[in-house]
């Protein structure tokens, strides 16, 4: 899209300026040169027909003949702006199987250790250990094979499954992700001296 980016922390791509406009520009630029045309405040579609679909425009119900259609209809978690889920009912009446719709973001009881819970709550330091630097061992009645990817912490959906199947869920968090186990074993069986144990894990 012709805008500088860096890679951060996370190793994530983001743009430098910070900004999501100056990239949506672009985009609509490209769209527009390559003939798109967007009709904007159209909601729908109430019929779902194979040849043509109704929308529902400012100015009443709008046919579009289209050789295909791509729903892309969002959750139903901001009616306001029209993400209201009610399209999942028109597709339920048409016989298509739809997944009951859950919440993405949500709230755990974690239960931590005194000691960390005393250090870190409410700490920036902690949030930064936690939250952006994490290594994730992922295995699930869904996700049978191990994964372990150095990512920010965004596992909602899948403790929430393994919730929902099992009662409970176990999220292992590595607070030194650049580390592989037989380095960070190596480092600490280095012989400590004189120094106390808090002193040498520094």
């Amino acid at each position: 899209m012709g805008q500088p980016t860096f890679v951060g922390s996370s190793g994530r791509v983001f743009p430098q300026v910070f900004k999501a406009s100056p990239l949506l520009r672009a985009w609509l630029r490209r769209l527009d040169q390559a003939g798109v045309q967007i009709a904007l405040r159209i909601a729908g579609p109430a019929g779902m027909q194979t040849a043509a679909s109704c929308f529902q425009a400012p100015d009443g119900q709008r046919e579009i003949d289209a050789t295909a259609t791509v729903l892309a209809l969002g959750g139903a978690s901001w009616p306001r702006l029209g993400s209201d889920g009610a399209w999942a009912e028109t597709l339920t009446a048409k016989g298509v199987k739809i997944s009951p719709l859950v919440p993405s973001n949500s709230g755990f009881t974690v239960a931590w250790s005194d000691i960390f819970r005393d250090r870190f709550e409410d700490s920036r330091q902690g949030r930064g250990a936690i939250v952006r630097c994490v290594q994730r061992s992922r295995r699930s009645h869904y996700h049978p094979q191990r994964h372990r990817r150095r990512r920010d912490l965004c596992a909602v959906a899948d403790l929430r499954e393994a919730i929902l199947h099992t009662g409970r869920a176990t999220l292992q968090i590595a607070l030194r992700p650049d580390l592989e186990m037989k380095d960070l074993v190596a480092r600490l069986s280095v012989p400590k001296g004189k120094q106390s144990l808090s002193n040498f894990l520094p």
